[in-house]
């Protein structure tokens, strides 16, 4: 609470265009902080880059290495694969373990920069957070919404996770926006 209200009122008289760089990339630093301290952490702890408990990480890193398998073989249609693989996918929950085997195919099936990805669409959030309540409620009002979306603990906690929040928050944000 201490930053959102010395950033609200320090950022306060900048440009709109300064502003919206600010949000964005400061949103991206901490974000981006916290992805690889968490990854490290969690790598010394449980021996693994996932949260204490892990089960849904687990599982949508199992799917995705294996859908990615797929795409590397040429099956780009890898939604009914990966129902079979997983025992049953639901249809609501398909979408997260087809993206993630997407970005594994094009990193290499690496975590850190799955979730490095994760906090570019967190911090892109931030962004249209601000340009969604400036339009409707008034450019302080907007400014104030963006710094605490910035400094939201739970949507820097997520972008250290291998789950779907994220992503569904900035695909949210985005389809309102």
């Amino acid at each position: 609470f201490y930053f959102s209200n010395v950033l609200s009122k320090k950022w306060s008289e900048i440009s709109p265009k300064r502003f919206i760089k600010k949000i964005f990339y400061v949103a991206l630093s901490v974000r981006i902080v916290w992805v690889v301290f968490s990854y490290f952490f969690y790598q010394g702890m449980t021996g693994q880059p996932f949260e204490f408990g892990a089960a849904d990480s687990l599982f949508y890193n199992d799917i995705a290495r294996y859908g990615s398998g797929l795409i590397a073989d040429g099956n780009l249609f890898i939604a009914d694969e990966l129902t079979k693989y997983s025992g049953g996918l639901g249809f609501s929950d398909q979408g997260y373990p087809v993206y993630l085997s997407f970005i594994y195919f094009l990193t290499g099936k690496s975590i850190l920069l799955a979730r490095l990805i994760k906090a570019l669409w967190a911090a892109w959030t931030c962004v249209l957070v601000y340009k969604y309540a400036s339009r409707n409620f008034g450019e302080p009002a907007g400014r104030i919404a963006a710094v605490f979306c910035m400094l939201m603990p739970n949507l820097i906690y997520y972008c250290g996770l291998h789950l779907k929040e994220t992503e569904m928050v900035f695909l949210t944000v985005a389809a309102v926006e």
